[in-house]
């Protein structure tokens, strides 16, 4: 079967050729075992060096572990409000009728990178999303429309944006927020990733 290589010749194919069950559920047990939200549970199986062009030690044989962790986000882990507006997908419509009913909404951005930075989604709009999903009989548990605030606001931006602009501006708009993104724009940025040709 065939199997991934980088250009400089390292092997970063999870080995299948044990058990594919285990190959195949490698990813629900990583999530499990707390490999994305805590670094230090992670375990490198890795025993084949290589050095990258720059001179860099590497290991072959099991994937790649980043420069840089980025924990998963929990904090709506388990958030049965977020999860029933998520399966009705109710966000998404309440943004489109609310794009259209209020057609003077985001006449003063005049272009994506306007709106990215100055608009927000006020108090009025979540209480007018709130509405809705009672309309639809989700009531938020005690701390649950806390917790969920944040990512319903992000979402209901991303969907005004591509309402107004494009599918491009949607996903602009999240990456803005999202900590993966930031943290690779950082290590651009800052030349995190150092050399160490004899580690």
């Amino acid at each position: 079967m065939a199997k991934y290589y980088t250009p400089s010749g390292r092997c970063i194919q999870k080995p299948y050729h044990y058990d594919l069950s285990a190959y195949y559920n490698d990813l629900a047990d990583r999530y499990r075992n707390g490999e994305f939200s805590s670094k230090d549970s992670i375990h490198l199986i890795d025993t084949t060096k290589y050095y990258t062009a720059k001179g860099r030690l590497v290991f072959g044989g099991g994937g790649i572990m980043p420069d840089l962790f980025v924990p998963m986000d929990t904090v709506n882990n388990g958030n049965s409000y977020l999860n029933a507006i998520l399966n009705q997908g109710l966000i998404q419509q309440f943004s489109y009728s609310y794009f259209h009913d209020n057609p003077d909404l985001l006449n003063n951005y005049h272009d994506v990178d306007a709106f990215r930075s100055d608009f927000e989604v006020t108090r009025e709009i979540i209480n007018s999303f709130t509405a809705l999903t009672v309309k639809n009989s989700i009531q938020p548990k005690a701390g649950e429309l806390n917790n969920a605030n944040h990512y319903i606001k992000l979402h209901i931006k991303a969907f005004l944006a591509r309402e107004k602009f494009s599918q491009d501006a949607f996903f602009a708009v999240l990456y803005d927020d999202d900590p993966t993104v930031l943290k690779a724009v950082q290590s651009i940025n800052n030349e995190v990733t150092a050399y160490h040709p004899y580690e």
